[in-house]
């Protein structure tokens, strides 16, 4: 991608199933990196690319994908990664937190190290209430649409790590958001603690490594299992409701009536996030690899480019 596209990786990691430990012997590579154009590129008349997007193997347009990995690069030019920062997107804190580094960079350590310096964690909770909300919602449906079928059993593990990552986010307030897990198995083990509650959806996580990512069958054992999942799920999202949006709401959850409402944003940090988000994207721009340290040479082009604003 760097020789074809004329830029420079500066970190790429893993995510999706494999970072979330529900990955099995079948599952694809989800790979994320994030890149530098050269200087001179932000300067000309025309903005260089800020998203790249190629698939390998069964989704790829090769002649030879039935021989390559299931692969998806999805590259994302550094200043418009930082404004998806702005939106404290969960795809994006995936990306900065991910255990699974294929390329480092020290602009990655240092997000890392201060994710609450560029995250709002009211606004990220937000998101993963949304997420998991949406998937249940969709789990509910009479008759679902058959893509979502395909993947049902899937669509329980979204669900899940979505209304427990909000709830972890809520009960925490923010602090120590590097700590946030990104495993559903780890979010289970320390959210859940009905043991009958716990071991259902364990056996979920089980499913999904053993390659059954789709649909129920129709035994009594597979009904009641989904039924119990479908019961755990709907208790969660009642309970992580209450302690998010309770205020605003004043009615009980049910799946017909999701969770639309959003916090409201930390006072007076979006502006500074923004600010420390320009900066961030400035310096890896500038950033000069081969001493380690940013580079003295400034030009006006530049900073203005590279602003998340």
């Amino acid at each position: 991608q760097e020789g074809k596209h004329g830029f420079e990786v500066l970190f790429a990691v893993e995510r999706s199933s494999r970072l979330w430990g529900t990955d099995h012997k079948g599952s694809d590579w989800d790979v994320h990196f994030v890149y530098r154009h050269p200087l001179r590129r932000y300067c000309a008349v025309n903005r260089p690319n800020q998203i790249v997007k190629q698939d390998y193997g069964p989704r790829g347009d090769s002649k030879d994908k039935a021989s390559e990995l299931d692969v998806q690069l999805v590259g994302m030019e550094v200043s418009y990664f930082a404004g998806l920062m702005a939106t404290s997107d969960p795809t994006i804190f995936d990306v900065v937190s991910s255990t699974i580094v294929y390329k480092h960079h020290p602009v990655l350590d240092e997000i890392r190290k201060s994710a609450s310096r560029y995250f709002d964690w009211k606004q990220l909770a937000c998101h993963y209430c949304s997420w998991g909300s949406r998937h249940l919602h969709l789990i509910s449906l009479k008759s679902p649409k058959a893509k979502i079928r395909k993947k049902e059993a899937k669509m329980f593990a979204f669900t899940l790590r979505g209304l427990l990552s909000c709830e972890w986010l809520v009960e925490k307030k923010g602090a120590n958001l590097h700590e946030l897990p990104l495993r559903v198995d780890s979010l289970i083990a320390q959210r859940i603690k009905d043991p009958k509650d716990k071991k259902t959806a364990e056996k979920l996580i089980e499913r999904l490594r053993s390659g059954m990512t789709g649909p129920f069958d129709g035994s009594e054992t597979e009904r009641q299992h989904k039924q119990h999942l479908y019961d755990l799920c709907t208790a969660i999202a009642t309970r992580v409701r209450g302690g998010v949006v309770s205020e605003k709401v004043g009615k009980p959850y049910s799946p017909e009536n999701r969770i639309t409402d959003k916090i409201e944003p930390l006072e007076d940090t979006s502006v500074e996030r923004t600010r420390r988000l320009d900066e961030l994207s400035y310096r890896a721009i500038m950033w000069v690899s081969a001493v380690g340290r940013v580079a003295s040479t400034t030009t006006t082009c530049s900073r203005l480019v590279c602003s998340v604003s």
